[in-house]
């Protein structure tokens, strides 16, 4: 998707990686970005604009104990390099019960 310019200059790395997929760099619709949930937060039930797009959420930093994923209707634990995909027009949250960050990277394509 469109690049970020401010965002790349904090982790470039990321950009360059993400640059390589050329269909989503090229993609309008196509969007990359850090969540990070701060301890002890959620955000709350909520569903995307449209179902014309994926979203895969590759955790970064999981911290022990209580953090996940729920979407349509489907709770997924979160785990360390293991991408997961959603449609996120289906009603989507994620949560951190823990004492530490929460980071993913959340890819729309």
């Amino acid at each position: 998707g469109k690049k970020k310019h401010e965002s790349c200059s904090k982790s470039p790395t990321l950009c360059k990686i993400l640059k390589k997929f050329t269909d989503s760099s090229n993609c309008k619709k196509c969007t990359s970005k850090f969540v990070l949930l701060r301890p002890n937060t959620r955000v709350l039930p909520h569903v995307g604009p449209t179902n014309a797009r994926l979203r895969a959420i590759l955790p970064i930093n999981v911290p022990s104990g209580m953090s996940g994923l729920k979407a349509g209707g489907k709770e997924m634990k979160l785990e360390e390099g293991a991408i997961l995909v959603i449609d996120d027009s289906f009603e989507n949250s994620l949560w951190n019960e823990t004492e530490d960050d929460l980071l993913l990277l959340s890819v729309d394509f």
